[in-house]
């Protein structure tokens, strides 16, 4: 009761609880501004929070994408281990004909070593290039004889065909004179008859 018991009011009482409310107000205030500035970091946090999720569900997303890639890397890798075991008899069979072509091309080339310098049992290329030159040098010799010849041959045949050309005139000549003995001895033979004739008369 703000009243006391010989009537007089209790002001000190007032006091304090006017001191008691104003405390409280203040408690109040200070108490919804921390709710403001919790709400507020609340609001803050599930924003983080939010870009958190889907930073999270990015990641996700990543990982499963990376372990379906790995996967098919995986399957991809066996493939190409069963296709390589497939191929390694064809590979095998390629070595051994590389193999075999390199002991081929090797010979060969120690043969053409050979034809090319000779040997105790065989002419060489240089030696058999030397004999070649000698024997083309011998056939222009024998070319250049063999000109000289169709020369004379010629020059021979020339004088043939005049020969023969004085031959055919001499025939002409002797026929011409056969003629005339034939002719003669006709004449011959008409006179000694006409001598005959007169010495009989």
């Amino acid at each position: 009761s703000l009243v006391s018991a010989d009537g007089s009011s209790d002001l000190s009482s007032v006091d304090d609880m006017i001191d008691t409310l104003t405390d409280a107000s203040e408690q109040l205030q200070d108490g919804s501004k921390e709710l403001s500035e919790g709400l507020d970091t609340l609001q803050n946090s599930l924003k983080d929070f939010s870009s958190g999720m889907n930073t999270l569900s990015g990641g996700i997303k990543s990982y499963t994408d990376g372990a379906k890639t790995l996967g098919d890397g995986i399957t991809t890798l066996k493939n190409g281990m069963d296709s390589l075991a497939g191929s390694a008899p064809a590979l095998v069979d390629g070595v051994n004909q590389l193999k075999a072509g390199a002991s081929q091309a090797s010979d060969g080339a120690g043969q053409l070593v050979a034809g090319y310098e000779g040997s105790s049992s065989q002419t060489g290329l240089v030696d058999g290039a030397k004999a070649l030159a000698d024997g083309a040098a011998q056939v222009a010799s024998g070319a250049a004889a063999l000109q000289d010849g169709a020369s004379q041959l010629k020059t021979g045949s020339e004088s043939a065909v005049a020969g023969a050309g004085q031959l055919v005139d001499g025939i002409a000549d002797l026929q011409a004179g056969t003629n005339q003995v034939k002719d003669g001895s006709a004449q011959v033979a008409e006179g000694a008859s006409d001598l005959a004739d007169g010495t009989q008369k």
